[in-house]
């Protein structure tokens, strides 16, 4: 009896010790800060919430604009990362060939695109046509991207004029385009003539698509220029007649030709 006693005893001082003991605190500034995280002092306890619209509050916020992208530390998925999903009509999407996702540094948003493009010089050919010869490079990047405007460059080289040529004339350029089974880039040009010998001209062709499908293409690429020269045929010994011509001279290019529209994944 007397030991039920004392264990009655020691659990009441056991709670009027814990109803005695002092407070955590008694206003806010008692409570220690934490980063992006507001303190209280409630019952005599510190509290905390996070403070809203603040990376690292470990809320992941559309209203802040957060993401993953913008904002890891609380925005987990989705992921931005890995290829990104090509979806056709009445097909389950697919891995696109060349398209990533990955987070911009600028505008640090989930991108759809390629983070590095790649030059492409191709290797110089030369055309032998009724005019004479003429020497052709081609240019651009790979994958070319629609939405950043990219063009093919082109360098165009008159190695030889045919003896029938008119000369003060030399070849003139009519347009440059590449194309595939549709336009896909063009530039007409007006009154450019080639005229000096081995004086090579530049010309930098734009992307003629307004949209990508998917957002990707792989295409076989043709170039081609169209262009006109004089010719004197003779008629005597003394006597000649100018006789316009038109032509055109075309180029595969070795390997089929990457084309995107780049864009913020929505």
């Amino acid at each position: 009896m007397v030991s039920r006693y004392i264990l009655l005893v020691i659990v009441a001082l056991a709670f009027l010790i814990m109803g005695c003991e002092a407070p955590e605190c008694t206003s806010v500034t008692d409570c220690s800060q934490k980063e992006h995280q507001k303190a209280a002092c409630v019952d005599g306890k510190c509290t905390y919430s996070p403070i809203p619209k603040e990376c690292g509050n470990g809320l992941c916020e559309k209203t802040a604009e957060e993401s993953v992208c913008s904002c890891p530390e609380d925005c987990k998925t989705p992921k931005c990362e890995g290829k990104y999903k090509v979806e056709k009509p009445g097909q389950k999407p697919e891995d696109a060939k060349v398209l990533t996702l990955f987070c911009d540094d600028t505008t640090r948003k989930c991108t759809i695109g390629v983070k590095v493009q790649t030059p492409r010089q191709l290797r110089e050919v030369e055309r032998e046509t009724a005019f004479g010869k003429m020497k052709i490079k081609v240019d651009y990047t790979e994958p070319m991207d629609l939405k950043k405007k990219d063009k093919f460059s082109v360098t165009l080289q008159l190695i030889e004029l045919a003896q029938d040529v008119a000369p003060d004339r030399g070849l003139e350029v009519y347009q440059i385009s590449f194309f595939s089974k549709d336009r896909l880039a063009e530039k007409r040009l007006n009154n450019v003539f080639l005229k000096e010998l081995r004086q090579p001209r530049v010309f930098d062709i734009p992307l003629a698509l307004q949209t990508v499908p998917g957002r990707e293409l792989l295409a076989s690429v043709t170039m081609r220029v169209d262009y006109g020269f004089t010719r004197h045929d003779k008629i005597s010994a003394t006597e000649f007649r100018e006789v316009p011509k038109t032509g055109t001279i075309e180029y595969d290019l070795p390997d089929r030709v990457a084309f995107i529209e780049s864009g913020e994944l929505s």
